[in-house]
């Protein structure tokens, strides 16, 4: 994903998460992109006592996404056990143009996808089309077929200068805390079809 994405797992505890940085971490030959130095001690450093951490939450970060009642629960119970461990809690998050951000974001990752499709499909031989893959699968590579280099390179280039916030916020900030998702999953019998319209550009 032109280097804006991070891998990772979502664990059932921090434990989990320490271990599996430990197998993860570093970087392998011929890296295109920078790394960090390779540790091997996240699992061991669980048990050991942090310093007091300044971190920010947002409960309502824009007028466009609002969490539904269990996951602002949930929220607020991390942010009393972080207060009662010790750490400052704070109500603040980086100032985007937020719809600006989803634009350009939509842009690099609609983009990005449509060019790991087309690769897949070149792996195994075979050109992906209509018949052969599910329909959104589909219009992310006919997305990203439409998307000019112009248009791609504009919105790389606005992500960058927005990542350069980020860093300048966690200058001052040691853990920004945000909820995986908005509302909690929905369970399948529930989960609606998807919409018949296709991926348009924003």
């Amino acid at each position: 994903m032109n280097h804006f994405s991070i891998n990772h797992a979502v664990t059932r505890s921090v434990r989990d998460s320490a271990a599996l940085l430990d197998i993860l971490n570093g970087v392998g030959k011929h890296t295109i992109y920078p790394s960090f130095k390779t540790y091997t001690n996240f699992l061991e450093n669980v048990t050991k006592k942090t310093n007091k951490l300044k971190i920010a939450v947002r409960y309502q970060p824009n007028s466009h996404v609002s969490f539904d009642n269990d996951t602002r629960k949930n929220m607020e119970e991390t942010v009393e056990l972080m207060k009662d461990l010790g750490h400052e809690v704070v109500d603040k998050m980086p100032t985007f143009d937020l719809d600006s951000l989803a634009h350009h974001f939509i842009n690099i990752w609609l983009g990005s996808g449509s060019t790991i499709i087309k690769h897949s499909g070149l792996m195994i031989g075979q050109e992906v089309n209509r018949d052969n893959v599910e329909k959104l699968t589909y219009e992310i590579l006919e997305f990203g077929k439409n998307l000019s280099a112009l248009e791609y390179e504009e919105s790389r280039v606005y992500i960058q200068s927005e990542a350069q916030k980020i860093l300048e916020f966690l200058e001052e900030i040691d853990v920004w805390m945000t909820p995986t998702l908005n509302q909690l999953p929905k369970k399948s019998e529930k989960t609606k079809r998807l919409s018949k319209r296709p991926i348009n550009k924003c």
